[in-house]
């Protein structure tokens, strides 16, 4: 059952993800980084804090886009470099 679940989370976080980028909507990131966080924690025994970078990259660029901080491509990419940098702070000191 929690398979399926993890399934199931996976492809609707990929499906907004996907319309998250294209409408590039802080409302469709923090919606995706939901799904996303569900996933990680059904994966949590396997690849769950691998799948934990998705929501922290995803809510870094919703939080950008609600304060008005990116206005390009490049501001797009600074920000998910921040999100990866805090997931990777955050999975060392968790590990």
């Amino acid at each position: 059952m929690f398979t399926i679940l993890f399934y199931l989370l996976a492809f609707v976080g990929i499906w907004t993800t996907i319309l998250a980028i294209s409408a590039q909507s802080q409302k469709m990131y923090g919606l995706a980084g939901l799904f996303w966080f569900g996933a990680s924690v059904l994966g949590m025994f396997s690849i769950g804090i691998y799948l934990l970078l998705l929501p922290f990259i995803l809510w870094t660029l919703a939080l950008a886009h609600m304060f008005g901080w990116v206005h390009s491509r490049w501001g797009t990419v600074l920000f998910i470099t921040i999100g990866a940098a805090l997931w990777m702070v955050f999975a060392l000191t968790l590990g």
